[in-house]
């Protein structure tokens, strides 16, 4: 898991991109349990929106304003986007 951070002090605004990799429903479980506090404005949706990650906890933990979704040309359609 990478955490991107634009703190910016200058405005008071920040942004934050959360790159999760391939982790599935267990390991967002774990995550949200150790890392209660963890939001992200940006979400790189794991395991490219499937049906084994992108929880309702999850979601739900990390509020985020974005996601974003890798899927090869032709599999748009396979994937279970919900929310």
């Amino acid at each position: 898991m990478i955490r991107i951070s634009d703190a910016s002090e200058a405005t008071g605004q920040t942004a934050s991109v959360l790159l999760t990799g391939d982790i599935d429903a267990i390991s967002e479980l774990l995550l949200a349990q150790q890392q209660p506090d963890l939001e992200a404005d940006v979400v790189l949706v794991p395991h490219h929106g499937s049906a084994t990650s992108s929880t309702a906890t999850w979601l739900s933990a990390m509020q985020p304003q974005y996601g974003l979704v890798s899927v090869a040309r032709y599999s748009l359609g396979r994937c279970r986007l919900r929310r």
